[in-house]
C-alpha cells in the first residue's frame, strides 16, 4: 500500500512528494521494504509549458490512400489547485466516458459519459476542492480502447 502525505512547489517550479509504503518489491519498487513502512520523497520536475497531456496518430494504409486517425486529450493546467480543464477530440463518433479515479483506481467522478461526434472539441472540468491533495488519473475510455494519464491536486 502507497500512500501519498504531502505535495509542495519547490523554487524552480518542479514538486517534492512526500509519502510512505507499505509494498514489497513491484511496479516501480526495486527495493524490499525496510520495516514496518518506508518514506519516500521524490522530486518531481517543473512541468513544460505544453498544455498537452497526450496524442495519439494511428495510420491505416487502403491502396494508396493513407487515413490517419488520432485523438487528442488535453488537461490544464496540471498540476491544478482546485479546477482543471480537460478537452478532447476524437476521429470518429464513439460512444466515449472521461473518469478521474484516485491513485489506487477507485473512481472519484465522471466528468463525460455519451456519445462524441467526430472531430468536435469537446471541454468538461472537474471542480476538486473537497478532494485530498496528490495524484489523481484521467482515464478516456472507448469502445476502442482508453487512454489513461496522471493529474497532480496541489492546494
Amino acid at each position: 500500500m502507497e500512500e501519498l502525505r504531502a505535495v509542495t512547489q519547490a523554487i524552480d517550479g518542479g514538486y517534492v512528494l512526500a509519502g510512505r509504503s507499505y509494498s514489497e518489491v513491484s511496479g516501480d519498487r526495486t527495493q524490499p521494504s525496510q520495516g514496518g513502512s518506508d518514506y519516500w520523497l521524490v522530486k518531481v520536475p517543473a512541468p513544460s509549458t505544453s498544455t498537452m497531456v497526450a496524442t495519439r496518430t494511428a495510420t491505416q494504409e487502403e491502396g494508396s490512400v493513407v487515413k490517419t486517425r488520432s485523438f487528442l486529450l488535453q488537461s490544464y493546467p496540471n498540476p491544478f489547485p482546485e479546477k482543471v480543464t480537460v478537452r478532447f477530440t476524437l476521429p470518429e463518433t464513439q460512444a466515449t466516458t472521461i473518469r478521474v479515479l484516485d491513485s489506487q483506481g477507485r473512481e472519484v467522478a465522471t466528468l463525460f459519459q455519451g456519445e462524441a461526434q467526430a472531430n468536435l472539441t469537446y471541454q468538461v472540468e472537474w471542480q476538486a476542492g473537497k478532494q485530498q491533495t496528490g495524484m489523481y488519473l484521467l482515464q478516456l475510455q472507448t469502445p476502442n480502447g482508453q487512454n489513461t494519464q496522471k493529474l497532480l491536486l496541489s492546494k
